[in-house]
Formats: C-alpha cells, sequence, structure tokens
C-alpha cells in the first residue's frame, strides 16, 4: 500500500502502525492538572541519563505511530501495553480537564529521560495535525506548565493541540545525574539526534504526514545572546530554514493578539532562531511537516501562568495561525 493510497483513504491503517486485532483495556485515571504535571515531571528524585539503546528506538517507532494514528479513534493495539511495560514506562488513559488522553511516560524507578508523550483520544483532527512541544520543562521555566495548560484546555475556537511530548530528565543531566552544562549535553532533547524525543517527534510526524509542530521555549531577559529589551517572544521556523511562510504568518498573528514586542526571526532579531534544533532540521525535509519555535522571556512566562487572560490571548494567538 502506498503513502499516497492511506493518505486518502480515512479508514486505512498506515503501513507503519499496528493492526488494532485486540484493543488495550486502559483502566481510566482523572487527574487535575497540577497532578498532571507531578506525573510527568517528578522532581522527588534527581535521575541520570542514559542513552537509549536501539532496541528502546525500535520499540519507539511501534509505541508512537500507533498513538498517533489511533488515539482520535479512542482505542489501542493490546501489544503496546507489553511493550511499554518492558521499556520501563506506563501506558495509561488520563481523564484531564474533561477530556480522555492515552499517556506513555517513565515509571519513577527507571527514569533515564525518555520523555513523556500524550495523545488526545477523541479529539477533532484538523487539517493539520498539531504537536505541541514542550522540550525544556526544567531548564525554562513554567513552558512544562504553560504547554499542558494549552494541550489539556485549548482556548474555544482554535485549532487544538492533538498531541503534548515534553521532556522528563533537566537538558544538562549527566550520567551520574549531576546537572552539568557541558560541551555536549546528550539529554537535551533539542539537540541529541538519537534522543527518544526526536525519534517520536519524527515517527508522528511520518505518521500523520501533515503534522505542525510547535515547540514552547524561554530565555532569560537582557543578558548577552538575548533579545532587546522590552521582547516578549521571538518566533522562528527553527533549525537552517530562515523564515517560512508559516513561521511569518505565526508571528503576525501574535504579534496581532500580544502586541509589537513580539519578534519574528531573522527578520527583526537575529538571535534566539533556534539554528541548530534537531527536530526544525530533520523535520524540514518531511513532506507536509511544519515547525514553529517561540521563544517567552521569562517575564512572560509569569504573566502565563499567573493570568489566565493574558494565556488565552497567547493561546489564540498561537494556534489560531494554524491552517
Amino acid at each position: 500500500m502506498s503513502p499516497l493510497f492511506w493518505l486518502a483513504c480515512t479508514s486505512c491503517v498506515p503501513p507503519s502502525v499496528l493492526p488494532l486485532n485486540q484493543p488495550a483495556t486502559l483502566e481510566v485515571q482523572s487527574h487535575s492538572l497540577e497532578e498532571a504535571a507531578e506525573l510527568l515531571w517528578q522532581t522527588s528524585l534527581r535521575p541520570a541519563w542514559r542513552d537509549p539503546t536501539p532496541e528502546e528506538k525500535d520499540a519507539f517507532n511501534i509505541l508512537i505511530p500507533a498513538l498517533t494514528y489511533y488515539a482520535p479513534k479512542g482505542e489501542l493495539p493490546e501489544e503496546l501495553t507489553g511493550i511499554a511495560t518492558q521499556l520501563g514506562m506506563h501506558l495509561e488513559r488520563w481523564e484531564v480537564a474533561g477530556q480522555s488522553h492515552f499517556v506513555l511516560y517513565e515509571d519513577i524507578s527507571s527514569r533515564r529521560g525518555t520523555g513523556a508523550y500524550l495523545f488526545a483520544i477523541g479529539r477533532p483532527v484538523e487539517r493539520n495535525w498539531i504537536l505541541l512541544e514542550a522540550p525544556h520543562a526544567y531548564f525554562d521555566m513554567g513552558t512544562g506548565w504553560i504547554g499542558a495548560s494549552l494541550y489539556f484546555s485549548p482556548p474555544a475556537g482554535s485549532p487544538a493541540p492533538v498531541a503534548f511530548f515534553t521532556n522528563s530528565l533537566h537538558r544538562y543531566t549527566t550520567s551520574t545525574g549531576a546537572r552539568e552544562k557541558g560541551e555536549y549535553n546528550y539529554a537535551d532533547a533539542c539537540h541529541n539526534p538519537d534522543h527518544l524525543f526526536q525519534t517520536a517527534t519524527l515517527a508522528a510526524a511520518e505518521t500523520r504526514r501533515n503534522a505542525t509542530v510547535i515547540q514552547i521555549h524561554g530565555f532569560g531577559g537582557e543578558g548577552e545572546g538575548d533579545p532587546p529589551p522590552g521582547t516578549k517572544m521571538v518566533i522562528s521556523a527553527g533549525g537552517r530554514n530562515g523564515v517560512t511562510d508559516f513561521s511569518r504568518k505565526a508571528a503576525a498573528t501574535l504579534q496581532a493578539s500580544i502586541g509589537k514586542e513580539v519578534l519574528l526571526y531573522p527578520d527583526q532579531v537575529n538571535v534566539l532562531g533556534a539554528t541548530t534544533n534537531v527536530q526544525a532540521n530533520e523535520l524540514k525535509g518531511m513532506a507536509g511537516a511544519r515547525f514553529l519555535h517561540v521563544e517567552l522571556s521569562a517575564q512572560q512566562r509569569t504573566e502565563l501562568r499567573e493570568k489566565p487572560e493574558v494565556l488565552e490571548l497567547f493561546g489564540r494567538g498561537l494556534l489560531g495561525g494554524v491552517e
């Protein structure tokens, strides 16, 4: 079966996805946003980074395509639960903010930086399948909560993210469990092409073929390498893409909702362009895939967390430009 055939056939299963011979049985667990965040970003321990094995990558290339494809339908192949268990991960069904989700995340006893992956059950898939990501939740403080909030409770009238991916270790975590910035940081989900976060992002985009990937990041303020004082956001296409039609439109939409303090890279600012982001650089070679990198100032992140009306404006501006 050719990719073009299954793209045109809404009832067909992509060749890379397990068939639904026997549906998995998952007990529904109800969580508040705060409880969900605690499970996703455990803070009681400081586990060490461990490089993923080829077998783990193979497992992710089974799990993520199946979750991507079947979540809108509300059922999963039974085999996925066993694969997740073998990885030391939980595959659960959560109820958060009145919406059900399939959630794949690490067990606290075996955390090593695998990440966490959430898929909305039954949420309508728009023309573009929106994947929201917060890959530096322990470093760009507040970005995990902001991303999760927009995923669990998207603004009314805007296209809704269908999946949310996030990291499970601080980006500078070493193989000893220390947090030390080095010349190369293996736990950094955006700069290690062998990270399972990268495997998951590419597997999802390959399965949907119309993926819009939006990453939320943060910058410190007015230090070296930061944009001009007063900047609230920097919007870029990431990687070596320069400006794309999508990044230009997203910046214009956010400028209309947030203000002129939203800057477009590289037209209006020459820093924070995410030119070495591995997700951006790989996705640009995939037909139909789009990438957007959003940098939020520390002050803007605080406002988004403390003022629901600002978060609503931001969400409408960010997601409203997706077609």
